[in-house]
């Protein structure tokens, strides 16, 4: 189950968002996908706070990712009316969330950078 993050102009109104919403779930129907089976959602980029990140999740198996991101990336940017960035994260099936490997804890006689001795 693939979460593709797509980012678009954080000035985006809401009423863009709907419509990108509404455009990516009708042209996934033609391929076959129920509307029930998307969910898409939009957040603001921590880190990144001119952008804006609209997540799009099929609760239903999806054979190549990379390609449905490209079409869902493709149709944002028509109606954002500019390119957009599209990324594939993958799911941990076991927890249905996003894995994320934990940053590692140096060690405490590594030397640290930003450590002032």
């Amino acid at each position: 189950m693939p979460l593709i993050e797509i980012t678009v102009p954080v000035n985006t109104n809401d009423t863009l968002c709907h419509q990108a919403e509404e455009a990516i779930k009708d042209a996934l129907g033609k391929m076959g996908v129920k509307k029930t089976d998307v969910t898409v959602w939009f957040s603001i980029v921590y880190g990144r706070p001119n952008r804006l990140l609209l997540r799009y999740e099929s609760r239903s198996p999806v054979e190549n990712p990379n390609e449905r991101a490209r079409i869902i990336g493709k149709i944002a940017a028509e109606v954002f009316g500019k390119q957009v960035e599209s990324v594939v994260q993958k799911l941990d099936r076991e927890t249905t969330g996003i894995h994320i490997t934990p940053e590692r804890q140096p060690e405490e006689d590594e030397v640290r950078p930003w450590r002032i001795a």
